[in-house]
């Protein structure tokens, strides 16, 4: 058996800036999911990436316009140790931004 993260949704209880802004996470180094979300909102984001090695880092960063400033909000690690029925969360509250990512590790069949 393999492990995998299955990337639930992101809710959003504050925005850095007011109204909808452009945010992204990334896993292992690629982006797996960007689009647009504002304060009380939730996105699906429906996602199942392979854990390569024992842990996967999950990052969230938020895109400033009309510079297109990049600001990391936050890092994660996933654990192949996280393992268990129901999903978990994390937060990332940061320079004023306040968000929650649903996810849950899987056991795969190789």
């Amino acid at each position: 058996m393999r492990n995998a993260v299955e990337f639930l949704d992101l809710s959003c209880a504050e925005t850095k800036e007011s109204g909808e802004e452009e945010v992204s996470l990334g896993f292992g180094g690629v982006t797996l999911w960007s689009g647009r979300i504002g304060s009380g909102m939730t996105r699906e984001i429906g996602t199942i990436k392979v854990m390569p090695e024992a842990t996967g880092i999950v990052k969230f960063w938020h895109v400033d316009s009309p510079g297109r400033t990049v600001t990391t909000l936050g890092r994660h690690t996933v654990r192949q140790l996280d393992a268990e029925p129901g999903a978990m969360s994390v937060r990332f509250a940061n320079d004023g931004a306040d968000y929650s990512l649903s996810y849950r590790v899987l056991q795969i069949p190789e």
